[in-house]
């Protein structure tokens, strides 16, 4: 669960940065 959650973090956070 803490790879997954981490990876999706990611995932947000570059897309809401980059927006």
């Amino acid at each position: 669960m803490e790879t997954s959650f981490q990876s999706v973090l990611d995932g947000v956070v570059f897309v809401l940065g980059g927006a």
